[in-house]
């Protein structure tokens, strides 16, 4: 986790990569992960092609999971809710299918003689045009107590909805942008504050560190390679 914002770019190879924001006080590390991979004429499921590179296969139907993880700060009660929105570049394109939320946690609640579940956080939707991907609202029930359950769950990181795009074979990118907040003691609100764009890339290889870096490595592993031999041939006189 991060300590400070962050904007820039990160290479998706098909594992659960994060980057995070500051807030107020606390963060918000949010990652995506490519869960599965379809078929898009059919919908069967096809296995995941490699990420790192382009690939010359038909085009795929890619499930990317989007989860957050949040760091309360030395002024926080607990996570409030968030926004983001999702953009696309390159070689990937949304097909319309929208945004599919994931079940919340759910927390049992005690009133008296009777108890009942509920979820964590109750609202979970594309908050913006239906199926444009924008203005995606992660929110708890508010106000809450502070010995609420919902107010004391922190099981993250919490996977909170998908979305399905259409990848070509070439170098895309996928970047989130949108607002967060958290509870302060007593229920209210600390400032909303934005977090700033994140791209992850597929399709392209990771970039080859600068031409000076490689030649200090190669002499390091030179450097290295002297030493070992030489031990060797000490132990054996």
């Amino acid at each position: 986790m991060m300590n400070q914002c962050h904007s820039g770019m990160v290479f998706l190879l098909g594992c659960t990569i994060g980057v995070s924001a500051q807030g107020w006080a606390g963060t918000v590390d949010f990652s995506v992960q490519v869960l599965e991979a379809f078929d898009p004429s059919t919908f069967n499921v096809v296995p995941i092609p490699p990420l790192d590179r382009p690939f010359d296969g038909d085009s795929v139907l890619l499930q990317f999971g989007l989860s957050v993880v949040p760091t309360l700060g030395p002024g926080d009660r607990d996570f409030r809710n968030f926004v983001t929105s999702i953009g696309l570049d390159g070689d990937i394109t949304d097909p319309g299918l929208g945004y599919a939320p994931h079940p919340s946690p759910m927390v049992r609640l005690d009133f008296g003689p009777f108890t009942r579940e509920e979820p964590v956080f109750p609202t979970n939707q594309d908050a913006g045009e239906p199926g444009d991907l924008q203005s995606i609202l992660v929110s708890k029930a508010a106000p809450l107590s502070d010995t609420d359950p919902r107010t004391l769950w922190d099981e993250y990181p919490m996977l909170f909805g998908s979305v399905f795009l259409l990848w070509g074979g070439q170098e895309a990118q996928l970047s989130m942008t949108g607002q967060a907040s958290f509870n302060v003691p007593g229920g209210d609100a600390a400032p909303v504050f934005d977090y700033e764009p994140v791209t992850f890339v597929i399709g392209a290889p990771i970039p080859e560190p600068p031409t000076e870096v490689l030649a200090w490595l190669t002499i390091v592993a030179v450097v290295f390679s002297g030493t070992k031999l030489g031990v060797l041939r000490s132990s054996v006189s």
